[in-house]
């Protein structure tokens, strides 16, 4: 009996040792999300404790991309990559292959993997620390009508002092479910989509040009079927941060837009109308040659204003084969706004940035949103040279002082001739007479 219960003391001793020991074993804690039920453009915060130097951190969120003309296109739009080690990973299904473009200061290809059994993927290490914009785009498998995207984000977080501070714009994440792991713990959370209701809003025009505002309304254009293509989004404006968007539809040649707004709103509808003739808001076409006539609605009415709207960035391209056709030169091509309170066309500053793969690539500045066009200007005087040169040849020819020069030379070589040739004969002919 005594023995027993000696054995069952020393067994209570090593269950007490054995938890005291596991209890020094560091684990990881749960961490805390602010907000807790956040919309797509919040930052979200992570917070948390650890007695570690560091904790690992992966995000993984998930984007059906729909395939048009066999084809799809994916912004993620800008990522703040974290100086560190880190990892980015991109997983594409129901495709023949995925590239991964980046663009720091200009696009450029990271890498164009083929896919194998439907499936292409590619992982980027070490990024150097910066802001990026990532396009995703490819050849779709034949007959699929939508491609399943998959993007995977790990870092490392510094630990000081026993806790660590997380930061992660959604701003370019699709609204639904995304899976967050922090040091080893898994949380799903839903981000939620851009509600219609404004927490602040402004409605005084009070401007002599176009004040946007179709955005949350019907279009004329769309009523008068003007309209052969709309691209729409919403995003949370903050009162002097910037917001953007970037633009997947390939017909679309506006890819970008940022500004910056003085009012805070929880939703602000951005709409792109890409129309088939001139708006039905203005009164004439623009000069030129127009490539592509669109609205550009930002807000409600009254929003796109001046007072509202600073810093405003359009990022479109061109088709350099239009270009050529037209005989215009990439530099004079502009995005052109009307007006609605003078009833003209303003040239918006435009610059010309680069051409590759057959695109040209510019930025422009407008101050307010409303109807525009896409604009050339054909290279006349280039044009006129050459025809002058190709049809007119043959009278600045005969009129160059050079070649006159050459021309008389030759007639008096030639009447010379003439001359010493005939004095030959005449001095034959009366030698043989004598004789």
């Amino acid at each position: 009996m005594v023995i027993h219960m000696h054995r069952n003391i020393k067994l209570c001793l090593l269950v007490c040792i054995t938890l005291s020991l596991f209890s020094l074993i560091p684990s990881a804690s749960a961490f805390d999300i602010n907000p807790t039920d956040p919309t797509v453009g919040d930052e979200i915060i992570v917070t948390g404790d650890s007695s570690t130097n560091t904790v690992p951190a992966k995000i993984v969120f998930t984007k059906t991309v729909q395939v048009e003309n066999g084809e799809y296109l994916y912004y993620i739009g800008k990522v703040a990559i974290p100086e560190g080690p880190n990892n980015f990973l991109v997983e594409a299904t129901n495709v023949e292959d995925l590239e991964v473009k980046a663009k720091l200061m200009f696009w450029f290809t990271a890498a164009h993997p083929s896919a194998t059994n439907g499936k292409a993927s590619y992982s980027m290490s070490n990024v150097p620390k910066g802001s990026y914009s990532i396009k995703l785009t490819g050849n779709a498998q034949p007959a699929k009508t939508s491609v399943d995207m998959k993007i995977t984000a790990t870092s490392e977080i510094p630990v000081k002092d026993g806790s660590y501070e997380f930061r992660y714009s959604t701003s370019s994440m699709p609204e639904g479910n995304f899976k967050l792991t922090i040091d080893g713990e898994t949380k799903t959370i839903h981000l939620n989509s851009p509600s219609s209701d404004t927490s602040t809003s402004d409605s005084n025009s009070g401007s002599g040009g176009s004040s946007g505002g179709s955005g949350g309304g019907a279009s004329p254009d769309k009523d008068a079927k003007n309209v052969l293509i709309t691209e729409s989004t919403n995003l949370r404006v903050i009162s002097g941060t910037p917001a953007e968007h970037h633009f997947e539809h390939t017909s679309n040649p506006v890819t970008y837009i940022k500004f910056t707004s003085s009012v805070t709103a929880r939703s602000v509808p951005i709409t792109i109308e890409i129309l088939k003739e001139t708006s039905e808001l203005v009164k004439e076409t623009p000069e030129g040659i127009v490539y592509k006539n669109l609205n550009i609605w930002v807000g409600y009415e009254g929003f796109a204003i001046p007072k509202n709207i600073k810093d405003a960035l359009l990022e479109f391209n061109v088709n350099t084969a239009w270009l050529e056709e037209n005989n215009i030169d990439p530099h004079r091509v502009s995005i052109m706004h009307y007006n609605s309170g003078s009833d003209q066309w303003e040239t918006v500053p435009t610059t010309y940035i680069k051409t590759l793969d057959g695109i040209a690539y510019y930025q422009s500045t407008p101050d307010s949103f409303s109807p525009f066009a896409i604009v050339g200007i054909e290279d006349k005087e280039n044009q006129m040279s050459i025809d002058e040169t190709e049809t007119d040849s043959s009278y600045q020819d005969s009129n160059d002082p050079n070649k006159r020069t050459v021309f008389s030379y030759n007639l008096v070589t030639l009447i010379a001739g003439i001359t010493i040739l005939t004095g030959s004969l005449i001095f034959y002919r009366k030698k043989h007479i004598k004789e």
